[in-house]
């Protein structure tokens, strides 16, 4: 169950960015830049910053979601981004993590344990990430919890399904960032239509719930999506295979391989183009 914040910090854009300074100040040495490769590991169930819940969840950390406040609030200015149990309406956003891990690697540590094996390298502890070890600065299992792997959905729900969990749950999706795209290009061009095609109904019926965010001049269209939260490069993430981690063998760890490289691009690329836009907020804020 998740435990009420202790205080809002996403009310203005003034408190958003204190809320990131304090963070700044506290957990990255007082180095913004340190935001191109912390990852939210670091602050798993952190009081102060965290998400709330007895489980990490880096995407939906308060932290996480004042940074969305500030990175989307000046696009979006009639959508609220307060942290769950403070909305003031409806139509608010929850947090995504694009580019999956358990999929592949399993949420179950004796699991991952055997998959580690089979993939031959040690990458995937549980253990909290420190900027300093460079040992651990790569490895996929951090840099999937870094800052460009996160993002936002609308979060309005039809009999308790949510955009972000057809995208967790579909099984011709598994949680890939990729597919799951393919799938919302098409769902656009049939989100006016009367006659929707049978793999698309439920996302499109799920859009139109949203129809806050979807019907928004900045993001009723699928181009417009991916500008909107900095997706490019998206196209790149295709594999030949979408593996679960019972699919995972000796055979078959080119796929993983892959996967690991292109989502791993994808995160630090997405990564650096949001500290780059995060960055000159908080220094005007100072002049200011």
């Amino acid at each position: 169950m998740r435990t009420k914040y202790s205080n809002d910090p996403l009310i203005n854009k003034k408190n958003a960015i204190d809320f990131l300074q304090k963070f700044i100040n506290s957990k990255l040495g007082g180095d913004k830049e340190m935001l191109r490769t912390f990852s939210f590991w670091g602050i798993a169930n952190d009081k102060d910053f965290g998400n709330g819940l007895s489980y990490a969840d880096g995407d939906r950390t308060k932290v996480a979601y004042a940074i969305d406040y500030l990175l989307f609030y000046d696009e979006l200015k009639d959508i609220d981004f307060s942290l769950p149990g403070y909305s003031t309406k409806k139509e608010t956003f929850s947090g995504e993590t694009l580019n999956t891990f358990n999929t592949l690697f399993s949420s179950d540590e004796n699991n991952r344990t055997a998959l580690s094996r089979i993939y031959g390298i040690e990458a995937f502890r549980n253990e909290c990430y420190n900027p300093q070890n460079k040992n651990n600065s790569n490895d996929f299992y951090h840099v999937y919890q870094r800052l460009g792997n996160f993002s936002i959905f609308p979060c309005l729900t039809i009999d308790k399904q949510s955009i972000n969990t057809l995208k967790g749950t579909d099984v011709s999706i598994h949680d890939y960032l990729y597919p799951f795209l393919i799938r919302l290009e098409k769902a656009y061009k049939y989100y006016e239509s009367e006659t929707i095609p049978k793999e698309c109904f439920e996302l499109v019926s799920l859009m139109k719930k949203n129809r806050f965010f979807f019907s928004n001049e900045k993001a009723n269209t699928f181009d417009k999506f991916i500008s909107l939260f900095m997706l490019e490069g998206w196209e790149e993430l295709e594999l030949k295979e979408y593996l679960k981690n019972s699919e995972i063998t000796s055979n078959n760890i080119d796929v993983v391989n892959d996967y690991i490289i292109k989502a791993k691009r994808f995160i630090e690329n997405r990564t650096n183009r949001m500290v780059d836009k995060l960055i000159p907020i908080l220094n005007n804020s100072k002049r200011g």
